[in-house]
C-alpha cells in the first residue's frame, strides 16, 4: 500500500494504535470485527502492537483477545511490557522531582496519586486528605483493582521506583497546578481529558523518555521494521505521530491530533483501525496475485 511517500506492507513497518477511543470502542471493549481482523493480520505478518495510558492489568482482559507477538507500551510510555504482561523496560521519575512536588505543590492540590513500582509490583499510593469528588469518580470505575494502596504519610509516597505523578481535578484546578509546576521548573507535564469521564482531567508529571514517541522507536529498532504506523486519538498520542512515518487518527480525534495526522479513518465504534489493517491485508494479497499471474504468463 502506498501512502504519501511511503510504501507499506504487512512486514516492512510497525503498526501501533491508541486503545481508548481509538481502538477500544466507546464501552472500552474491543469489538468482535476488530479482534478478528487484527489477528487475522498478525497471522499474515502485521507487526502489531498497542500503546495506551493505561497500566497492562487494567487492559489485560480486552488485549488478551488479541495475539500480541511484540512488546506493548503502558503508562504512556513509562513502561514497555512483554507478551505476558511483564515490565522489561521502565522510565521512573527522580525522586528529586518527586521532592519538589512534595514540597511546593501538595500542600495546595486538592488530589495526588503516585504510580509507582515497589518490590516488582505496581501500586497507586493515595493518602486520605489528598482524595477530591473526581478521584473518588476515578477509584469507583475500579473497584477490584489491587494496584491501589492507602498511605499514612507522605515519606511512604516515596517507596519503590515512581512511574509517574498524577493530579486529578476539573480542568480549570489542573491549569493551577501545571502553573505552579512551572514555576519550580517542572516541566515534563501531560494534560488529557478523562476517556469516559468527560469533566474529570489528568496532569501526569512523569520522566522526559516515557513518552510513546520513544517507547515505539524502542520497539521498532527491537523488531527491525522500517516505517512506524500508528494510530491515535489524543493529545498523549502526539509524541507517537510525531515519531511515526504516517499517522492516522479516528474520526472522533481530538482536533489537535486531526491537524497532525497524515490521515483520517472511520472512528473507534465503526472499527476504523481495524478496516484500515483489512484493506491492507487485502492489498497485499492482491499484490502477491498480481506477482504470481504474471509470473505464470511468463
Amino acid at each position: 500500500m502506498h501512502i504519501g511517500n511511503y510504501d507499506i506492507n504487512l512486514t516492512n513497518s510497525l503498526y501501533v494504535s491508541d486503545l481508548d477511543g481509538t481502538l477500544f470502542n466507546s464501552d472500552g471493549e474491543l469489538s468482535e470485527q476488530t479482534v478478528n481482523i487484527v489477528n487475522n493480520a498478525i497471522d499474515c505478518g502485521l507487526n502489531f502492537t498497542i500503546a495506551t495510558g493505561k497500566s497492562y492489568q487494567t487492559i489485560q482482559k480486552e488485549i488478551s483477545k488479541v495475539n500480541l507477538n511484540i512488546p506493548c507500551i503502558t503508562y504512556d510510555g513509562a513502561c514497555i511490557n512483554d507478551c505476558n504482561g511483564n515490565i522489561i523496560l521502565c522510565n521512573c521519575v527522580d525522586k528529586r522531582v518527586l521532592s519538589d512536588i512534595m514540597s511546593y505543590v501538595y500542600e495546595k492540590s486538592s488530589s495526588f496519586l503516585i504510580y509507582s513500582l515497589i518490590n516488582g509490583e505496581e501500586r497507586i499510593l493515595w493518602i486520605k486528605e489528598k482524595v477530591n469528588l473526581y478521584t473518588y469518580q476515578y477509584f469507583s470505575k475500579r473497584p477490584k483493582d489491587k494496584r491501589f494502596y492507602k498511605v499514612t504519610n507522605k515519606e511512604e509516597f516515596f517507596c519503590g521506583d515512581t512511574l509517574f505523578i498524577s493530579f486529578v481535578d476539573c480542568i480549570q484546578n489542573i491549569k493551577k497546578i501545571e502553573k505552579e509546576l512551572l514555576t519550580i521548573g517542572i516541566t515534563d507535564i501531560q494534560i488529557n481529558q478523562d476517556a469516559y469521564i468527560n469533566s474529570l482531567y489528568w496532569l501526569k508529571v512523569k520522566h522526559p523518555n516515557a513518552n510513546k514517541g520513544d517507547a515505539i522507536t524502542f520497539i521498532k529498532n527491537h523488531v527491525a521494521c522500517d516505517y512506524i504506523v500508528s494510530f491515535g486519538n489524543e493529545i498523549n498520542d502526539i509524541e507517537m505521530f510525531l515519531a511515526s512515518d504516517i499517522s492516522i487518527c479516528v474520526a472522533n480525534a481530538n482536533n489537535v491530533i486531526k491537524d497532525i495526522a497524515l490521515l483520517e479513518i472511520q472512528s473507534n465504534n465503526s472499527d476504523g483501525v481495524g478496516k484500515f489493517l483489512e484493506s491492507l491485508v487485502i492489498s497485499e494479497k492482491m499484490n502477491e496475485q498480481y506477482i504470481l499471474g504474471g509470473r505464470a504468463n511468463e
